[in-house]
């Protein structure tokens, strides 16, 4: 008597709920981490529902011009079940300290799209493999072959999907018109003023896509202003921002920059080196 072979077990789902939560914490600490993955990055890329959503609130969130923090969150979540069970905003909180740096977290966000097509493709094999082994009547291989197909195309439409795409224009304006209704309702300052009234009036806040040049000839203060601006950012924000300028030395910037915080002129602060010099 032939013997049936016993059924196959299914194969294990790839996922990783470390490299999730490092993410999610990553995007917490850090909301410029959201900017780097965020256009390939969807919430149904997580595997943990959860996770899901709380990605798809830190988006909705930084997309509106606020700033993405546990204590933000916690009223998105304050009736989820699935995060009670959790903690609730205790395990928001708990994820910033799975934080890794922001190169690593882009890694990350590859990772979990990596680990979504991989189980994509799983269920297309599967569906695939049922479709072969039980059939309808009058569906025959060949016709099985173009079912497969359209299953492999249709798991392919998801990559590019996540992947930057056209959009209506009609679509794009009405999005820049809720962002500016909820800017006009919620008067929050969005981006890094430059310390300078007047500039501010005309250039408004520095964003991060914003490409700004100065030009003008020679000793008209461009290298200044520039200064000026970097400076007051780091101060207003309390970080750290690089400086570069070909034209001018390290110490001529500094000592500039000295006389600036001091009140003193450029032409006070050159003589007193001069005298300093002669002395």
């Amino acid at each position: 008597m032939t013997r049936f072979a016993p059924a196959a077990q299914r194969v294990p789902v790839p996922y990783d709920i470390d490299i999730e939560q490092a993410l999610l914490g990553a995007i917490l600490v850090n909301n410029d981490v959201y900017d780097r993955v965020g256009d390939f990055l969807r919430p149904e890329h997580f595997h943990e529902p959860v996770h899901q959503r709380i990605y798809d609130a830190i988006g909705r969130t930084i997309n509106a011009g606020r700033k993405a923090h546990p204590h933000t969150l916690a009223n998105f979540f304050s009736v989820d079940p699935a995060l009670t069970e959790l903690g609730g905003s205790e395990y928001l909180a708990e994820l910033t300290r799975f934080s890794p740096s922001v190169l690593s977290a882009v890694d990350f966000g590859k990772s979990v799209q990596d680990l979504f097509m991989r189980r994509g493709l799983i269920e297309a094999a599967e569906a695939i493999a049922k479709l072969a082994s039980d059939p309808p009547v009058d569906m025959f291989a060949v016709a099985q072959i173009e079912e497969a197909e359209k299953i492999i195309y249709a798991l392919s439409d998801k990559r590019t999907a996540s992947e930057p795409k056209l959009e209506m224009a009609q679509t794009v304006v009405h999005r820049a018109l809720a962002s500016f209704d909820h800017a006009y309702q919620n008067p929050t300052l969005v981006g890094v003023t430059t310390g300078i009234a007047k500039v501010d009036d005309c250039l408004g806040p520095l964003l991060k896509s914003d490409l700004i040049i100065m030009a003008g000839h020679t000793s008209m203060g461009k290298t200044a202003l520039a200064q000026q601006i970097t400076w007051h950012a780091a101060h207003d924000r309390g970080r750290r921002y690089p400086a570069c300028a070909i034209a001018r030395a390290a110490p001529g910037r500094a000592n500039r920059h000295a006389a600036s915080w001091r009140g003193y002129s450029r032409r006070t602060s050159t003589r007193r080196r001069a005298l300093a010099a002669e002395r």
